[in-house]
């Protein structure tokens, strides 16, 4: 599956390395990713290029074609930004799985049948499938409680199923 990594994603883990918690960067190795021009022109503009490795992902190319088809097929995603709209339709088009911790985004991709994560739940997953430890993530998520980071409801629920993990 492909990962598609938007820029804000990019930008909450690199929090977590600043805080010397986790490095997504240190398993991305393992997975085929990537994102569109849009996606990196915001890396860019957020100034992430110095965290996020560009010589290992994908730039995938979104025709103009694709991008008229989404907004005739779903009006809503015409409202947010191209960036967002380019991963909707890479994420459609190569069954890849949308990682973004813009919980609008992450929403609309769920209702037009995109697999999208955010970072918690994501991380969850590696947890799941053993690629990082339980600690790394409970280290996140009191991480992201104290800085507001996600709602507390929520950082309660991903506990709780983090607990239930063997």
């Amino acid at each position: 599956m492909l990962l598609l990594i938007d820029a804000c994603f990019w930008s909450h883990c690199r929090e977590l390395h600043d805080a010397k918690i986790w490095d997504l960067r240190d398993i991305l190795q393992s997975f085929s990713w990537g994102y569109t021009k849009q996606v990196f022109q915001e890396i860019n503009d957020h100034q992430l290029d110095d965290y996020v490795p560009d010589n290992a992902g994908m730039i995938i190319e979104v025709r103009k074609v694709e991008m008229e088809q989404l907004y005739a097929m779903d009006p809503i995603a015409a409202t947010f930004d191209e960036a967002d709209q380019s991963l909707i339709v890479i994420g459609k088009r190569e069954d890849g799985l949308v990682l973004t911790d813009d919980w609008v985004l992450a929403e609309e991709c769920k209702g037009l049948n995109v697999s999208a994560l955010r970072l918690p739940e994501f991380m969850l997953n590696l947890v799941a499938i053993g690629i990082i430890e339980k600690t790394i993530l409970y280290r996140a998520l009191r991480f992201w409680d104290s800085k507001g980071r996600f709602q507390t409801k929520e950082i309660r629920r991903l506990k709780k199923f983090l607990q239930a993990l063997k």
